[in-house]
């Protein structure tokens, strides 16, 4: 298979090209840079192999199907594809966590999914990588089957930025602070949320700022409630789209009626109806937290206060 022969897979059997391939093993939930790197290393075993390269990954949440608990999500699962793919991996097995998966022990989830399914020549996992039933399995176990199987194993240690392990989890306490440009450096790229446009009460427009109100896709979480400069993308596929200057509420309208948390969208410079249309928000910087104010009055100036501020940051980044 060439590199360009991109594939996805859903399902406990993977594509026929992918056997005897080399394999990553994760949840890659937002596909930051500790992701990154384990592809790189992947790609690179693969290349020397001479085989296809795939990352491995699993859907929904296991907290989702476990404990019935709602997961918010760093990236929706087909924009966690669609990075993967974009990362150098030549497809992505997208194995369904089931309360039957969950049962597998770890000895069964390597012998039925990497050595007779897959027949891998080489797997990368990352330093907190755990698996099988009740997380017993881990790199100890992994390097045993290895050995007995005749694959390449490599774990990568905890990739570092500034000094600071990046994990998922981390990068969602920073943005439960609102901090999207440490995020940012996290991720590799500005954090984002994909979403519909869908119709909201119309308040923006009758103040003169129309807003887009965006209901994420796959339980995408927001960041902590304010306001944040933004470029937004229209269509589903935002790479290909040109980006557009904006400023963004997350938040309750607590002047008008502090309600359920909402991603608002105020596009500067353009006036177009976009109902029903997918909107991808990168966040590019906090501006402050969300206030209530006395009168709708105020409410207007600050919002220009706040569109002027977002120009001035764009104009110099």
């Amino acid at each position: 298979m060439g590199s360009r022969d991109k594939q996805v897979v859903r399902g406990n059997v993977p594509h026929p090209d992918w056997v005897g391939s080399c394999v990553t093993i994760g949840n890659f939930d937002g596909v930051h840079r500790g992701h990154q790197e384990l592809v790189a290393r992947m790609r690179k075993m693969a290349d020397q192999h001479g085989v296809p390269g795939v990352a491995m990954t699993f859907y929904p949440h296991p907290a989702e199907v476990l404990a019935g608990r709602e997961v918010t999500r760093i990236l929706p699962i087909e924009d966690r594809i669609g990075k993967l793919l974009a990362a150098g991996v030549d497809g992505v097995w997208v194995v369904p966590f089931t309360r039957e998966f969950s049962t597998l022990e770890p000895e069964t989830f390597v012998e039925n999914f990497l050595v007779r399914s897959l027949e891998a020549r080489g797997v990368v996992i990352g330093p907190d990588f755990r698996f099988g039933k009740g997380r017993r399995g881990d790199g100890e176990l992994m390097t045993r089957h290895a050995q007995l199987a005749g694959f390449e194993l490599v774990q990568l240690d905890p990739h570092e930025v500034n000094g600071v392990r990046i994990s998922s989890s981390q990068i969602r306490e920073v943005l439960k602070r609102g901090d999207v440009e440490h995020a940012a450096l996290l991720l590799g790229n500005p954090f984002r949320v994909k979403g519909e446009v869908v119709h909201g009460e119309g308040r923006g427009r009758h103040i003169g700022f129309p807003t887009a109100n965006v209901a994420p896709y796959d339980k995408t979480m927001l960041p902590a409630r304010g306001i944040y400069v933004v470029r937004a993308r229209l269509g589903a596929h935002p790479g290909e789209s040109e980006p557009m200057d904006a400023v963004a509420s997350v938040g309750t309208r607590p002047t008008f009626d502090d309600g359920l948390v909402k991603l608002e969208v105020f596009i500067l410079d353009r006036s177009f109806d976009i109902y029903g249309e997918t909107l991808t928000v990168e966040f590019l910087h906090r501006l402050r937290d969300e206030e209530k104010y006395a009168t709708v009055d105020d409410l207007i100036d600050a919002i220009q206060k706040d569109v002027d501020a977002a120009r001035d940051y764009l104009s110099q980044h």
